[in-house]
């Protein structure tokens, strides 16, 4: 059907969607997919752009009636060579609604393709004045970028339209507090009267209570010492180790609980680091380590760089090993360490290192020309039958040929040697032996179910001559590249921490169930949790499972609440753990916000109660804001009661409100906050007068104050 281009977003707009401001709230989430079965088709009424245009369905979004407009050729001359698409309003409504969009070209398996994803600004549209109807991209693909792309299968493709409604709120003024998990935890290790602690260690002659549970959690290590096969005694016995400092397992205790490092001496600073790397990998705390990467890369010199990379290779720090190669690049600095007593320890202990510290120094100096480059696929199909393999035997792929020479790749399930055996080796092989050298350089790539790198596992050799058939380096995807000179190395990594991921670490335990010690039945759904995680989070499960009205000890005891529905204890135990909300449906927020500010008072949670508050906050209106009024005053939210007061000193609201059935139940059940919107409304007007432009010096000349007659005139409500 032909019909005339709507007023659009070009496609020079902004491809991040907006963010949820304090002035607008989402009303409606809508996901609908365009299915154009027989593109082709489509294509062949070649006639002007403006009028070649199709239309879908309606369908519904926000209370709101939407179609698509999808134009095959473009919707202007500009656009010819692109598909152009657009959301439009068919409403016949003359209300303005505020909405955007995002476009995604799915791919086979129904999900969004990045790079041919747009989102557009938020914006008001209506049928009527001079706001558009309509809002999408003159140029969302080009037609033969979409004919190449293979999402086009069977002459048929798909596009995602995901629409956002909005709507106006009242701006909140509710700051929610960052997130305090681990002052909780902290405060656990701390504790002078240390319950709970079932077990102790026993570490450079000193003691140190702690955790089982904390500690599995954190560590996958500590999960199957404590709690699998060859756990140690479940009574409060010693557990000794031997290969650690008592200051550094004092550090190593305090990041496990609180992720993150104590204060450290900066002359201690670099020691430490190195000593908190080996235990860090030792007890699988990937954050921990990647710290120590971060500080021990600012502490590179003369007189470390040697045994920071004997470091770095026990431990597999990639990153660390670029930076010392980086600092080595200096032929002066490596002259001043060549004869000292570290570096001769690393050419004995690690000799594959001295062939790249060799690489990295020469290979700056020489200019480099790529000759051929080729792309290798290696798809192991069947990998559990691989592990059949007798330990360091290889399977060997087909030949294939690079720079008119024939390699082969070497698989090793079960790594070359001793020392990798718990790694998968792999190796790019010549064939045959050749009388001309050239240099090469592979990188071995895992790649993903896409078929692209995966970036922490992709991993770039030395150069090396052909005439050697030497070894190559580690992992999947083979790019391989011939050079006649030795190239340039590659940049050095930059070294980035990952964020704290604790939440993350207790989110597991709870999802797992793993020693789980009580079970919750609330309506009729039964919550296995730890007691240890709830009493560390709230004083009422310290009272309950720690003080004199704790439950029963054991897991056959079930705790049932009666006073919260199941999907409500739900977000709550998911708070409790992780510190975080759950997403919900924009319909279910409201509720459910109402729901978990009650629970929240109930078990001490104040950080999620101003969660809560701050969400009910953009919920004001008319309808609403009584309901929330009571709720303040039972749970003592002054926060939310301030935001809910000050929608009263609008005049249009309160004509609104006082015909509501809630504000008839909010007059008798809570007098005392009727005082307070009385209050609010005579400062507000006393403010206008005050400071309105007829009122000269300051004085008040009038004030018009109305108090309603009803329905207060027969609440106790005091009016002044």
């Amino acid at each position: 059907m032909a019909t005339t281009a709507p007023n659009v977003v070009d496609s020079d707009c902004g491809g991040t969607p907006p963010s949820r401001s304090a002035s607008t709230i989402i009303a409606a989430r809508t996901l609908h997919v365009l299915t154009i079965d027989g593109y082709s088709d489509t294509l062949k009424s070649n006639v002007d752009p403006s009028q070649h245009l199709l239309l879908s369905s309606p369908f519904s979004a926000g209370g709101h009636t939407w179609c698509i407009h999808y134009c095959p050729i473009g919707s202007t001359e500009e656009s010819k060579d692109f598909i152009s698409i657009y959301l439009v309003l068919e409403d016949t409504t003359a209300d303005v609604v505020s909405a955007h969009v995002t476009f995604s070209l799915l791919d086979q398996q129904g999900n969004p393709v990045p790079s041919h994803t747009l989102t557009t600004p938020l914006l008001k549209f209506s049928l009527q004045g001079t706001l558009p109807k309509g809002l999408g991209y003159n140029s969302f693909i080009r037609r033969d970028d979409l004919e190449r792309s293979g999402h086009l299968k069977d002459d048929c493709f798909a596009i995602g339209v995901h629409v956002v409604v909005t709507k106006e709120a009242i701006p909140s003024s509710i700051t929610v507090p960052p997130s305090d998990m681990h002052l909780y935890y902290g405060d656990l290790l701390l504790s002078e009267e240390r319950y709970a602690t079932d077990v102790e260690f026993l570490v450079g002659g000193e003691t140190f209570a702690a955790h089982r549970l904390v500690l599995a959690a954190r560590s996958p290590v500590f999960m199957v010492e404590l709690f699998g096969p060859m756990k140690e005694s479940t009574t409060v016995n010693k557990i000794q180790i031997f290969d650690m400092e008592a200051q550094v397992f004092r550090v190593l205790l305090k990041f496990i609980y609180i992720d993150m490092l104590p204060e450290i001496d900066q002359e201690d600073e670099a020691a430490m680091a190195q000593h908190l790397l080996v235990a860090a990998d030792k007890y699988g705390l990937h954050r921990l380590k990647m710290i120590c990467v971060e500080i021990l890369s600012n502490h590179i010199d003369a007189n470390s760089v040697a045994t920071i990379l004997v470091l770095a290779d026990k431990h597999h720090c990639y990153g660390l090993r670029e930076a010392c190669f980086d600092f080595l690049n200096s032929s002066a600095i490596l002259s001043v360490i060549v004869n000292t007593s570290d570096f001769q320890y690393l050419i004995q202990s690690c000799p594959d290192i001295l062939e790249d510290i060799s690489f990295n120094i020469v290979a700056p100096a020489v200019s480099t020309v790529v000759t051929m480059q080729a792309y290798h696929v290696l798809k192991i199909d069947g990998f559990s039958g691989t592990l059949q393999v007798h330990r360091y035997r290889s399977l060997s792929s087909f030949p294939f040929n690079v720079g008119g020479r024939s390699w082969y790749i070497c698989y090793h399930p079960h790594g070359k040697n001793n020392i990798s055996k718990d790694f998968i080796s792999i190796y790019l092989v010549l064939q045959h032996d050749i009388a001309e050298a050239a240099m090469v350089q592979a990188t071995f790539s895992l790649l993903d179910q896409h078929g692209k790198p995966v970036p922490s596992h992709s991993r770039v050799t030395r150069l090396l001559s052909t005439s050697n058939q030497d070894d190559m380096a580690n992992d999947l995807g083979v790019h391989v590249v011939i050079t006649k000179e030795v190239p340039p190395p590659p940049p050095p990594i930059v070294v980035v921490p990952p964020s704290s991921n604790m939440h993350l670490h207790y989110g597991d335990l709870l999802s797992s169930k793993r020693c789980a010690d009580v079970e919750f039945l609330v309506g009729g759904v039964t919550f296995a949790a730890h007691r240890l995680v709830l009493a560390v989070r709230s004083p009422v499960f310290v009272a309950e499972h720690f003080g004199p009205m704790k439950e029963g000890a054991n897991i056959n005891d079930v705790v049932e609440i009666n006073d919260m529905d199941a999907q409500a204890f739900k977000a709550l135990l998911n708070f409790i753990y992780m510190d975080t909300l759950l997403e919900m449906d924009q319909e279910e927020d409201t509720t459910m916000a109402q729901h978990l500010l009650v629970a929240a008072d109930k078990y001490g949670q104040e950080r999620l109660k101003v969660i809560c508050e701050e969400r009910l906050s953009n919920h004001v209106d008319a309808d609403s804001v009584a309901t929330l009024l009571v709720l303040t005053d039972k749970h003592n939210c002054r926060r939310l009661n301030k935001v809910c007061i000050k929608f009263f000193s609008s005049p249009t609201a309160l004509a609104k409100i006082i015909e509501t059935d809630e504000f008839q139940y909010l007059t008798q059940s809570c007098p005392n906050i009727l005082e307070d919107i009385i209050s609010n409304i005579v400062a507000c007007q006393l403010e206008k007068a005050i400071f309105s432009p007829e009122n000269e010096g300051g004085k008040i000349n009038k004030v018009d104050i109305r108090i309603w007659p009803e329905p207060w005139q027969n609440s106790n409500a005091r009016c002044g």
